[in-house]
């Protein structure tokens, strides 16, 4: 009796211990083998970095297993690129590609082979074209659109970069525009997925948008003309000119027809009776003068220039209003 007392406590703990252990074993015999189907995404490896896939006959491979109460996301399938050249292949798939846990038997791989096109890798500049929308106010005209920088480099498989020698930029709204601007460009589309900008946070790129009003034509009659520095006597005939002139609106609407005059300088000129000379018209940068006539016809003399009456005479001045230190005669009917 005192055996089967002695450390009673004990034998209780060791008792209750090996039923548990004994109640576990038959809950883990009980469970029963389950076989699953799912689809898990090919993983690449060891692919060289002058190398990308381009295009390949599935992203997903298909298993069967069984085991017990595994989970799925602890199977991958693995294709091992480490010895690939820009080429096509097809590798064939089997459970030596599928990695699992150990208690897990793969059954099924499926599709049982895969093709996959490896091409090699380029970077490229690429041409920036602006895309545009809209119109610009009326009376104006669209003269440029210049990107600035105009290229971007890219990097892709060398059969999609290779033909591509541009790339385009957002829709620019023109509508209403009557002034120059510069607009920072929003986004560049790449032309295909499998092709990447060489900086993965492209540098901004400005588009300058030069807006001209549409040129206008204008005739003026009667352009007073002026001669400066006489050597000798001198005749014209006749007396005053008539111009075409073109240029922007805002600048034509601006023009005083009193404040022009035509110039002829005298200084080069050696006596002679019949010289066909067009006065020459200072004019801003943009107006240009389509048509000018007639010709002064100018007779310059033998004798000696001799200064007339200081009232026949008066000052040219520049464009600027800056008035040029010589005298000039100023004829007029």
């Amino acid at each position: 009796m005192l055996a089967i007392t002695e450390n009673f406590s004990f034998k209780i703990l060791a008792l209750f211990l090996a039923g548990f252990v004994w109640y576990l074993a038959k809950e883990k015999r009980s469970e029963q083998m389950t076989e699953m189907s799912f689809s898990v995404p090919i993983v690449y490896q060891n692919l060289p970095s002058n190398l990308q896939i381009i295009e390949e006959s599935s992203s997903l491979v298909n298993i069967t297993a069984r085991g017990i109460g595994f989970n799925t996301n602890e199977v991958k399938a693995i294709l091992d690129l480490e010895n690939a050249i820009a080429d096509n292949y097809t590798f064939p798939l089997t459970e030596q590609n599928i990695v699992a846990p150990q208690d897990v038997e793969v059954v099924r791989v499926t599709p049982s082979q895969l093709r996959v096109l490896v091409d090699q890798v380029i970077e490229k500049e690429l041409q920036i074209v602006a895309r545009y929308q809209g119109q610009v106010r009326e009376g104006y005209i669209l003269k440029s659109i210049e990107l600035i920088p105009s290229m971007v480099k890219v990097r892709g498989p060398k059969s999609i970069l290779s033909p591509i020698d541009s790339i385009f930029t957002n829709e620019i709204d023109l509508r209403d525009l009557n002034v120059s601007v510069d607009m920072v460009v929003e986004r560049l589309f790449l032309p295909s997925e499998s092709i990447n900008f060489v900086e993965n946070d492209p540098f901004t790129h400005t588009v300058k948008i030069t807006i001209e009003s549409i040129p206008t034509k204008v005739r003026l009659d009667d352009i007073a003309v002026y001669l400066k520095n006489p050597q000798f006597d001198y005749e014209i005939n006749p007396r005053k000119f008539n111009i075409w002139l073109e240029g922007p609106t805002e600048m034509m609407n601006q023009l005083d027809k009193t404040q022009m005059f035509g110039v002829i300088d005298l200084e080069n000129y050696i006596p002679a009776p019949n010289y066909q000379v067009h006065p020459k018209v200072e004019l801003p940068e943009k107006i240009k003068i389509l048509e000018q006539w007639p010709y002064i016809s100018l007779w310059v003399k033998e004798r000696e220039f001799s200064k007339p009456e200081a009232t026949s005479f008066t000052q040219l001045y520049d464009s600027k209003g800056k008035a040029v230190n010589t005298l000039i005669s100023r004829f007029s009917r």
